[in-house]
């Protein structure tokens, strides 16, 4: 299975009317696979195929609390029953917007399975509700539809200007590698639309994020080359190097590797393995990972221009093996949130997995605190063997200690988020705020 590229409004494909399914067996068996597991990855409780630019009549579901509960629907037909009930949506399509909508509380549901058999089922409540908004995708409609315009521009704009300042560190540095050797660029963009009319030998693509259809993989002579912060097919995905960090990884690396309708499935020309480092940050591990990357990917265009000009076939790049596959899923609020009951070397290599884009944070007392900086450390403290986890056993100029399931942390720098919140060391955070940083504090879990 692999993951798909969710399209986000306003993009127009959004709005196409799927058609009617009329091919069943594996390969929609293979597609309804990977639309589950697409869901579940963003994560989300619903998914339809127009979601991810397949304009045909199928949709995913799945509202139960253990995500074990999968309704792949082909062809799905429904009537409805009862009252209207109003609950607050979201939508894959529509990161972060939540408005409220009037749906049928009960609705009977006809459908047919990825093989092609016919049934039927009755839905309530949340399932009925993930159903409908779904099948409106089926029929180009997002739930955006049902607020207000001016609600609706106003989050159009936003998810515009946010898809139109992607340009983060590791792309920005690898452009500027590019502008300074013999390969000019003759173009920058962040919208895929925009390359239909380029007539160019190779488009390079760096932290884009998103999935880039086939049409405009197809545009380009000698095709798209994505340079890939990690050692594929380790880490697959949106936020490849806080992942690697977050998950205690020794070793990554970066690719250069051949773009296929996959996410990061392609082949791979080449790659160079680059250690972390106890102590390296999200922020430091990009700027190294991008500055060895720009090298990488001259070395590749360079062959690529020699086979060109010795009239020779280009070097074949590896087949990626699909068994190690691991994924690396965009990052979530959800993802700061610490688990006092780790070691502290899990909860430090989060800490600076994150630092530089989303800090984790706390609740002490009644204050959300951002750590920002902190290390396990091996040092024993006499009586806090039975202390909870999440308890600050000693506060110093030194640092904040802070009992995790066996061990220590002992965090470095914080921020308090309240009024401007500035960045503290442990001395200022203690003289700042003593009802909050004392011994026998606690963070809540």
């Amino acid at each position: 299975m692999s993951l798909l590229n969710i399209l986000q409004y306003p993009d127009p494909r959004l709005r196409t009317v799927a058609a009617e399914v009329t091919q069943f067996g594996p390969d929609l068996v293979r597609f309804a696979d990977d639309l589950l597991e697409t869901m579940y990855a963003a994560p989300g409780i619903g998914l339809a195929a127009t979601q991810v630019d397949v304009h045909e009549r199928i949709i995913a579901v799945d509202v139960s609390d253990n995500a074990d509960a999968p309704h792949i629907l082909v062809n799905p037909q429904f009537t409805v029953h009862g009252a209207l009930l109003e609950t607050e949506e979201g939508c894959l399509s529509v990161p972060g917007f939540y408005e409220p909508v009037s749906r049928a509380e009960r609705i009977s549901v006809t459908a047919q399975t990825p093989t092609g058999e016919v049934f039927s089922m009755e839905a309530e409540g949340l399932l009925a509700v993930c159903i409908q908004h779904e099948c409106d995708h089926l029929a180009g409609k997002l739930f955006v539809d049902y607020i207000s315009n001016l609600k609706r521009n106003r989050i159009r704009k936003k998810l515009e200007r946010q898809q139109k300042q992607r340009s983060p560190e590791f792309a920005a540095r690898i452009l500027q590698r590019l502008i300074n050797s013999p390969f000019k660029p003759t173009a920058v963009f962040t919208q895929p639309a925009l390359l239909e009319n380029q007539q160019a030998d190779v488009f390079i693509v760096a932290a884009y994020g998103l999935i880039l259809p086939q049409a405009v993989l197809d545009i380009p002579k000698f095709g798209c080359l994505n340079v890939h912060a990690s050692l594929l097919p380790r880490w697959r995905g949106a936020a490849p190097i806080e992942r690697a960090i977050m998950a205690g990884d020794e070793q990554t690396g970066v690719c250069i590797m051949a773009m296929e309708a996959g996410l990061d499935t392609g082949p791979v020309f080449a790659q160079v393995e680059v250690p972390i480092g106890a102590t390296a940050t999200a922020t430091q591990l990009t700027e190294k990972l991008a500055d060895t990357g720009g090298e990488l990917l001259i070395e590749v265009l360079t062959t690529i221009a020699t086979s060109k000009a010795e009239k020779r076939k280009l070097p074949a790049p590896r087949a990626q093996d699909e068994t190690l596959a691991t994924y690396a899923h965009k990052l979530e609020a959800s993802d700061r949130n610490i688990d006092w009951s780790e070691s502290a070397k899990s909860i430090a290599d989060k800490i600076r997995g994150l630092a530089g884009r989303m800090p984790v944070r706390g609740m002490l007392g009644d204050a959300h605190v951002q750590i920002l900086e902190a290390r396990p450390i091996e040092q024993h403290l006499p009586g806090v063997e039975a202390t909870p986890a999440g308890t600050l056993v000693d506060v110093s100029k030194s640092g904040i200690i802070v009992q995790c399931a066996t061990d220590l942390l002992q965090i470095t720098r914080i921020k308090v988020e309240r009024g401007k919140g500035t960045e503290l060391d442990p001395a200022a955070a203690i003289n700042g705020y003593s009802e909050l940083f004392f011994p026998g504090a606690r963070f809540a879990n």
